[in-house]
């Protein structure tokens, strides 16, 4: 959890902002294929913990260039960020998550989803691994396991 503040400091001079017809136009991504509605399952390498899944949406967004991309799945009151770069999305998080028993620990996850080839779009099936390093609580353990998105929907 994080508390963020946003403070006005005044208007946008639209002088100082360039003419949209200047741009570049937009280059297609592969990466934005990946949206709509998915089910996720996790499996874990080892008996370590439970496996799991979930249904979950997701959006993608890429830049002008389209050589990055952030992917935001989010489920319940949940979410994850996926960012797109060379070929792959990647998260790489380290702070806080909350176990089973509710206590809080700390946690370093690493995840890495490579572009389905041939690509297609929408993306029917994105598959990848996980690695999740958690301390300080009931949980603490080093934890491998497959995630796989399998489409559902727009």
């Amino acid at each position: 959890e994080r508390a963020v503040t946003f403070t006005r400091i005044g208007d946008v001079d639209l002088n100082t902002l360039p003419d949209p017809a200047s741009q570049a136009v937009r280059v297609p991504s592969p990466a934005s294929a990946w949206h709509g509605r998915y089910h996720e399952t996790s499996s874990p390498d080892t008996n370590s913990f439970k496996a799991y899944s979930r249904d979950t949406s997701v959006e993608t967004n890429c830049l002008r260039t389209g050589e990055r991309c952030v992917s935001y799945s989010h489920y319940d009151s949940s979410y994850d960020i996926r960012v797109f770069a060379d070929g792959t999305w990647i998260t790489d998080y380290v702070g806080s998550a909350r176990c089973e028993d509710n206590k809080s620990f700390s946690t370093h996850f690493h995840s890495e989803f490579p572009l389905p080839q041939p690509p297609q779009d929408p993306i029917t099936l994105l598959a990848g691994h996980a690695h999740n390093v958690a301390t300080g609580s009931a949980c603490a353990g080093t934890y491998d396991f497959g995630v796989k998105y399998e489409r559902t929907g727009d």
